[in-house]
């Protein structure tokens, strides 16, 4: 960067920080929210000048300068607004340049960014079944540490999606007084808490996390967490699309800071990916059941969750109860793609111990033709964008050679080594005879970069008429409780 250049943007950051400290703030999350709403009511294409991650950033901007108590007029927040977006696409313009990344990181950028605004309602009943599924197990433990149980979020929840849905995006704590079948009505206040920030933590959280970092423009975080904003007696939403994934996410999202909690739900994670396995591939082997074949040695080898042999390929399963690190989404460099190395760098050497051990016992495991194609899927909780480990082998063979002391990658193709979520795996399971057909389709279309993550392949193969029976089974469950507690009607849901 030229010094002439670097001058021009300090001095546009000098002359933008000054604008947002004259504007209230208040007012100024007020005009935001209505721009979020037509975004949320005309969708991305129509709405395109407001494009929502430049409002959300906006709005923290406007928080990180955070001074003046005085009314503001809606002409000088719109003022602010259009110096603060030639700045900020400038800004962005300038960073990708210097970058000179490729597709894959930018893709992986792109989607943490966008895709949330994307997401429609479809699979939205399986995510919420799994965390009632995944929680409930624990909740004694949650209650204790965050004064709400895992049920009492989702059917609270399931009364706020059905007055969003209505297109309301305001609303009083006083709506939950008519919740007159609710076991506790004292969840309430912690599930707002949880959910929702205030201008005086929105404006604390924006002074901390601010630095007019180029790649900041990606982070949506926060508005995942707390989609919802107090104002005096109010809450408002930020918008719908931060609300559905609260659905899906919430609870995760609200306890997976404190390790207690992190350590149950891992374990949790984990029984339920071997138990949909067991019950939909009857060949598959456990580790454990790989384990029970292989001699007793002092130091037992590294093995993979589980591992399906079909008739042309094997299929090597990992589960990780975790995400993709907040630095390694916004940044993906081969500094902050090390963080992986003790989860998802981690699975990756898992894969390759495991094709070891099983050659060197091979006559213990007839059914595995080692002969096959092989693949590995790194199973986690949330999706993780990263497609295959060959966008990133650059960043990660060193790792896995120095952290993992591998050296020899030759049984194992890093184009065959995916990152799927747990939707993914169930969708996959599902298919019962369709499965190996679909992994060597996705391998086909990554390479091609046809296709950058496991989600796009499966709509070719799950139509509407694919169905995972526990899950619903589970979420027809939640659905009566919630018609029986909040006293709404079926369709509200449906």
């Amino acid at each position: 960067m030229t010094a002439s250049l670097e001058n021009s943007r300090a001095t546009s950051a000098f002359m933008l920080k000054k604008k947002l400290a004259k504007l209230n703030f208040e007012q100024s999350t007020l005009w935001i929210l209505k721009k979020l709403a037509y975004v949320d009511n005309k969708g991305l294409l129509e709405a395109k000048e407001w494009a929502p991650w430049y409002l959300l950033l906006f709005l923290r901007y406007a928080g990180k300068e955070a001074s003046n108590k005085a009314k503001t007029t809606e002409h000088e927040i719109y003022s602010t607004y259009a110096y603060y977006d030639a700045y900020i696409k400038s800004q962005s313009d300038a960073f990708l340049s210097e970058q000179n990344q490729d597709v894959m990181r930018f893709f992986l950028r792109l989607a943490h960014q966008q895709f949330i605004f994307q997401t429609g309602l479809t699979g939205l009943k399986y995510k919420v079944a799994r965390q009632s599924i995944f929680f409930s197990s624990f909740d004694d433990l949650i209650l204790a540490k965050f004064g709400i149980q895992s049920r009492e979020f989702l059917k609270l929840s399931f009364m706020l999606f059905t007055i969003i849905e209505k297109g309301d995006r305001t609303f009083k704590d006083s709506i939950f007084n008519s919740l007159k079948n609710l076991k506790r009505p004292e969840a309430v206040q912690p599930y707002l808490k949880l959910i929702s920030t205030t201008p005086e933590d929105f404006i604390a959280h924006s002074k901390e996390s601010i630095r007019y970092r180029e790649f900041e423009i990606y982070d949506n975080l926060f508005f995942r967490k707390k989609p919802i904003i107090k104002i005096e007696s109010e809450y408002i939403v930020f918008s719908k699309f931060f609300f559905y994934e609260l659905l899906a996410y919430g609870i995760y999202d609200s306890i997976k800071e404190t390790r207690e909690t992190r350590a149950a739900f891992g374990r949790v994670f984990e029984n339920y990916a071997q138990q949909r396995i067991t019950n939909s591939i009857k060949n598959s082997l456990t580790e454990e059941s790989i384990r029970s074949r292989l001699p007793r040695t002092a130091n037992e080898p590294s093995m993979v969750d589980a591992i399906i042999p079909t008739p042309k390929s094997i299929v090597l399963l990992e589960y990780k109860a975790t995400e993709l690190p907040e630095d390694v989404r916004l940044n993906p460099s081969d500094e902050n793609i090390e963080i992986l190395k003790h989860n998802l760098i981690k699975a990756i050497a898992q894969g390759y111990k495991s094709l070891a051990t099983l050659d060197s016992n091979k006559e213990l495991f007839p059914e595995i033709n080692l002969g096959n194609e092989k693949f590995l899927l790194i199973t986690s909780y949330k999706e993780t964008y990263l497609g295959t480990a060959r966008s990133y082998w650059n960043s990660i063979q060193p790792v896995l050679t120095s952290v993992h002391g591998l050296s020899d990658f030759s049984t194992l193709s890093p184009d065959n080594i995916f990152f799927i979520s747990i939707d993914d795996l169930d969708w996959l399971l599902s298919l019962d005879k369709k499965l190996e057909e679909a992994i060597l389709t996705a391998s086909e279309r990554f390479k091609k970069h046809d296709a950058h993550h496991m989600s796009q392949v499966l709509a070719k193969f799950v139509d509407k008429k694919f169905k995972i029976p526990e899950l619903d089974k589970k979420f027809e469950e939640i659905l009566s409780e919630c018609i029986l507690d909040l006293g709404v009607n079926r369709e509200s849901f449906t």
